[in-house]
């Protein structure tokens, strides 16, 4: 990693998984970042070959702080409460307020402190602080908010081969996502589009640097960076993906950086999925314990309407009832 000798600001990478959070997290780690020592990090797979730049300890503690926004409701759906898979159903409430787990913050990020030299170049990435970046701000120092946006469809295709998440499913979260980002950073984040990131790494690696640092990078930064942004290590297309028109309009505000309007879309399509969503999720997760999905999930999706985006999930839900096998949550970055 090429370092500088002044100090940056800690920076927190949020964004959809599997829309390019690593590819960046990697990058500025390259231009004078660092996410901790590699004991502390989840170590590089077949699905991510650079590495997650993640960290033990923030992804097991917000797992944690959003399996207790679903407090209740693994129970109720039959199935094992735990926080690989529990989280998934609790990406549908809002956690704002949830527990009181800001000593564990806290200490979380003194040791992120201490791993990254103490001099507050730090970067926080998990797909996670979509959801729960509401809790986490208050104990940061002044810092930069990084959100990744990713073509709905390549997203979606991209989570059906990692982790066997079906299409309908994965679109719901990515509205989810983009509405918890948007909603509780307001006009913070700054958005970065991954396609804009594939197609011409050192301009939008040396724009993000400035806007986070205030000053232009040294060339050699951006070079090192830029060679870090790999478009053959991006497996996942848009071929038979079918994309519903009103993601399409979301991630078109979104990339025009019209948040206002983003948000707009988002909030008005979003209607009913803090129902819908846990209960396909429940389903989702069922099918990986081998247990049924129960009577409760089932007289909730009858009392839905057949909005676009709740009618694919009842649709999908209907499906995953069946003898489909489908892959684990555990892996899930």
């Amino acid at each position: 990693m090429v370092s500088q000798e002044k100090s940056l600001p800690p920076v927190v990478i949020v964004g959809m998984h599997r829309s390019g959070t690593s590819s960046i997290s990697g990058a500025l780690c390259r231009m004078g970042w660092s996410a901790g020592e590699d004991a502390s990090l989840f170590a590089a797979d077949q699905f991510n070959v650079e590495g997650y730049y993640e960290r033990l300890d923030v992804v097991t503690l917000n797992k944690k702080l959003l399996t207790q926004g679903a407090a209740g409701i693994a129970q109720s759906e039959g199935l094992r409460e735990d926080y690989e898979a529990g989280w998934l159903l609790g990406a549908w409430k809002d956690c704002a307020g949830v527990g009181d787990q800001g000593e564990e913050i806290e200490r979380c990020l003194a040791q992120v402190d201490m791993e990254t030299r103490g001099n507050g170049s730090y970067l926080l990435k998990d797909p996670r602080l979509s959801l729960t970046y509401s809790h986490w701000k208050e104990f940061l120092p002044r810092h930069g908010v990084v959100l990744m946006i990713r073509h709905p469809g390549a997203v979606a295709r991209s989570m059906l081969a990692k982790d066997g998440l079906p299409l309908e499913l994965a679109f719901a979260l990515w509205v989810k996502y983009a509405q918890n980002s948007l909603r509780h950073m307001g006009n913070n984040p700054l958005v970065v589009v991954y396609e804009d990131l594939l197609r011409q790494p050192g301009e939008v690696l040396a724009g993000l640097y400035e806007k986070l640092s205030g000053e232009r990078p040294e060339e050699r930064l951006v070079a090192d960076a830029g060679s870090f942004i790999r478009k053959e290590l991006c497996h996942s297309g848009l071929d038979d993906v079918q994309v519903p028109t009103v993601l399409l309009e979301i991630y078109r505000l979104m990339r025009s950086r019209n948040t206002d309007e983003a948000v707009r879309f988002l909030d008005q399509y979003s209607l009913g999925l803090d129902v819908v969503g846990p209960s396909a999720s429940a389903c989702y997760l069922a099918n990986m314990q081998c247990q049924e999905d129960s009577q409760r999930a089932r007289s909730r999706l009858q009392r839905l309407d057949n909005h676009w985006l709740i009618g694919s999930l009842i649709r999908l839900v209907r499906r995953l009832k069946g003898d489909v096998s489908f892959g684990s949550v555990e892996g899930l970055r």
